[in-house]
């Protein structure tokens, strides 16, 4: 180094500004805390009485009510995951793939099961509205939310 050039250190460095990270729509996390209250409402009933639940909308109750009942389940169990994914879809983007999978392997089973005379009008309707309907957003909000990942980790 020449004693006319000065040192740069790290310290000394100029600092390039670092990119902002990219907002996430809102309407991706409201759309999410939306799902994980349609979840709720739509099958939390199935849960405590599946036979009720049945009822309240004029089918026969189902029988057996146990592959109700465990639908509603693992329904319920989604809405909570739909709540972390609501607090923070940027960093819980990833769970967004077993979101849409359930849903898809749900409503393609229950579909096929009541074309058959096995699932009653009761489970068909929650899973139109809880899956069938949602499906295409999820899938959406996973590729917006991984170009946004993409476009802060290019730096850009």
């Amino acid at each position: 180094m020449s004693a006319t050039t000065p040192a740069t250190t790290p310290e000394t460095r100029p600092q390039t500004p670092a990119a902002a990270p990219r907002e996430v729509p809102a309407w991706i996390s409201r759309y999410f805390w939306a799902s994980s209250a349609i979840n709720f409402v739509v099958a939390g009933p199935g849960v405590i009485s599946p036979r009720r639940s049945a009822e309240l909308i004029g089918d026969r109750p189902p029988s057996p009510e146990f592959p109700t009942r465990a639908w509603s389940g693992m329904a319920v169990m989604f809405g909570f995951m739909f709540q972390e994914i609501a607090r923070d879809p940027l960093g819980k983007r990833a769970m967004i793939r077993y979101g849409w999978a359930e849903k898809l392997v749900s409503a393609t089973a229950t579909t096929i099961g009541y074309r058959r005379g096995e699932a009653p009008r009761s489970l068909m309707a929650t899973i139109a509205i809880a899956d069938w309907a949602q499906i295409i957003p999820f899938i959406y909000a996973k590729y917006r939310l991984d170009q946004i990942a993409d476009e802060e980790a290019s730096g850009g």
